[in-house]
């Protein structure tokens, strides 16, 4: 392995999540094209500083293959811009995408899985409703107007149940701002995105994220089909070792708990 003399995969994930450590590319490293998700905190850009999931992630498989080098995740995208510049091409790799039959007609999902992403809802904080799964969810028709983001698989799954969804926005701080306004009952989306936009809230008080998972799935690394296989296997190797050393889980946990 090569680790630009640093030793210990703990001591790595550390001086990444501190923001100061960048791996600088090989003088003839493969640029992969990528970009970032407007959704925090997997991608986080606060002026010229970057990091998140999944720049953390990108960056521990450059110090592994050090001859690849990934670029563009410093502006923000939604989700369907970022499907479409997979599909067309127009981009290499995307990090912490959901695996769907539709997707793998234009996108290779590589093992290990990232990390796992459990679906829960957010509601207004004086609303004492206890929604254990998807069941209780559809019970409560009518009264369970959904808000959920745009561009995401989440509304399509929603609405396969018969639920009543207002997807018309992609921005989650758009749909907050929807939910304290009681323009829907819920907020559907992942814990890791919910709880930190609480957390990040200035009428955070306002909120609640409920306790129990609706659907629990888990996030791949996705590669464009045009990629060569010898990339995709640099990409695979990089990643298992970073799921045996434990440093996904490292990473992953960090920002889950900011």
């Amino acid at each position: 392995m090569r680790w630009n003399r640093l030793q210990g995969s703990s001591v790595l994930c550390c001086l990444s999540l501190c923001g100061w450590l960048w791996a600088a590319p090989a003088a003839h490293a493969l640029e992969l094209r990528t970009v970032a998700q407007d959704s925090e905190p997997k991608y986080l850009i606060e002026g010229a500083s970057v990091r998140g999931i999944c720049p953390d992630i990108l960056r521990a498989i450059e110090r592994l293959e050090p001859d690849l080098h990934f670029t563009g995740y410093g502006k923000r995208y939604s989700f369907p811009y970022i499907e479409s510049a997979l599909s067309k091409g127009m981009i290499d790799v995307f990090c912490g995408m959901l695996r769907r039959p539709e997707r793998e007609v234009y996108a290779m999902f590589i093992e290990p899985p990232l990390y796992a992403s459990r679906h829960k809802l957010m509601a207004r904080a004086e609303d004492t409703v206890v929604v254990n799964d998807l069941d209780d969810l559809v019970a409560l028709t009518p009264n369970n107007l959904i808000i959920s983001t745009n561009g995401t698989a989440f509304p399509t799954m929603l609405r396969h149940r018969g639920l009543t969804v207002d997807d018309t926005s992609s921005d989650n701080r758009v749909n907050v701002r929807k939910l304290i306004g009681g323009r829907g009952r819920f907020f559907y989306n992942t814990d890791m995105v919910l709880n930190h936009l609480q957390k990040h809230h200035p009428d955070r008080d306002k909120l609640r994220v409920l306790p129990h998972p609706m659907v629990e799935e888990v996030q791949y690394l996705a590669l464009g089909k045009s990629l060569p296989p010898n990339v995709a296997q640099q990409l695979e190797r990089a990643l298992r070792k970073l799921k045996d050393q434990g440093e996904l889980d490292r990473i992953f946990r960090y920002y889950a708990e900011q």
